[in-house]
């Protein structure tokens, strides 16, 4: 009985991951043809705007934050002016969620930018988690 309920679970779990990856998949080829084209500079209203837990543009001014080290050497008040509040901070880290895929409500890959700030406080490394 044990044995016919765990397999059952798996054959679930599997099933869900399956579909996972084909949605993954399908989304990556709609979205190659125009990934140059797709990036957008950055704006901080269009930054914050959320359709439920969702950014809508944050992935798309992710490169134009990146371009002439725009976040280097700022500190963690200046970046919350210019990003807004963090998804989240741990020590010497700052980071905001870009985007997420879902199953439902359960979250299989989220894309990051990660924010390290030296001893000093200011920012020294701009990263990219995830993706």
């Amino acid at each position: 009985m044990k044995a016919t309920l765990f397999y059952r679970y798996f054959l679930a779990i599997m099933m869900l991951c399956l579909l996972a990856c084909r949605e993954e998949k399908q989304e990556e080829k709609a979205s190659e043809p125009a990934l140059d084209e797709a990036q957008i500079p950055f704006d901080k209203a269009k930054w914050l705007m959320t359709d439920g837990a969702d950014y809508l543009y944050r992935d798309k001014m992710v490169e134009d934050l990146f371009r002439d080290d725009k976040l280097k050497g700022l500190t963690k008040e200046q970046i919350v002016e210019k990003l807004g509040e963090p998804t989240r901070t741990d020590k010497n880290y700052i980071f905001y969620r870009l985007s997420q895929t879902r199953i439902q409500f359960l979250p299989i890959k989220t894309k990051t930018l990660v924010i390290r700030l030296s001893p000093k406080g200011l920012s020294e490394a701009v990263l990219i988690h995830g993706g």
